[in-house]
């Protein structure tokens, strides 16, 4: 198959049908959430909304109806970097629109208790961790150097529904990144940013999951500060003292 000349990576355009369809239903079920926000006194922020269709949407129909899209069978490079965006660089823009918590906003309070819920659990912990992302986007480009790949992008039905399946996974490991600012240490999200920063310096395609690490960490930070800020005089010069108590004892300990 030869290669497609360079301005067919802006003119070259397809229509899947899946790709439609999803596109259809996540327009819905957003309009759908403002409604219901709205109908619970919330006024959801237009910056929101445009960063959700523009960007967020905006960029998996680029990718899926695009040149990728449309080459991603007939070129192994093309089917990559679909699978490479889509997992990471389009779950990223998607949540800049805040599914989740427009969804919780539309809630009533049982409701929100049992996202609350989920979103803290053990399974959201994990698929939140930007280790396990590093790990998990690892092993599935491992599976890129066996001949599973050849089926994945040359299957008429795999190719179309791959598409759609990648973002969705994509989204189940971003949005609990995102909302798991508060439950991270910020030691701990030193050593999540290092080692993605590690795995995944030359790839353009994880700069949003850097971000993201660095959002987190600033706002834990700024949690941190305020934490700290509204200790009272005496509550402060007793963590001091406790502090120094520790540091004393480690060193007696010591020798």
């Amino acid at each position: 198959m030869r290669t497609p000349p360079s301005d067919a990576l802006l003119t070259t355009w397809r229509a899947d049908p899946v790709t439609l369809v999803v596109l259809v239903a996540a327009t819905i079920s957003y309009a759908l959430g403002i409604r219901r926000a709205a109908r619970h006194g919330v006024v959801w922020p237009r910056r929101r909304t445009v960063l959700f269709f523009a960007l967020g949407l905006g960029s998996y129909a680029v990718v899926e109806l695009g040149f990728l899209g449309a080459w991603s069978a007939q070129l192994r490079w093309a089917f990559t970097a679909r699978i490479a965006l889509l997992l990471l660089a389009v779950p990223a823009l998607i949540a800049l629109g805040k599914p989740v918590e427009l969804a919780r906003a539309g809630m009533g309070e049982a409701g929100r208790d049992r996202l609350d819920g989920v979103l803290s659990g053990r399974t959201a912990r994990i698929l939140g961790n930007a280790m396990f992302l590093t790990l998990f986007t690892a092993a599935v480009f491992c599976v890129f150097l066996t001949p599973i790949v050849g089926v994945l992008r040359t299957s008429p039905v795999i190719g179309e529904a791959i598409g759609a399946v990648t973002v969705v996974v994509g989204l189940a490991l971003m949005v609990p990144m995102m909302a798991l600012t508060s439950l991270h240490a910020s030691t701990f999200l030193a050593i999540e940013f290092l080692l993605a920063f590690v795995w995944f310096i030359a790839e353009a395609a994880d700069v949003p999951v850097l971000i993201l690490l660095l959002l987190r960490w600033a706002r834990r930070d700024r949690a941190e500060a305020a934490d700290f800020d509204a200790l009272t005089d005496a509550e402060h010069d007793a963590l001091v003292q406790a502090h120094l108590r520790g540091a004393r004892a480690g060193a007696d300990a010591a020798r």
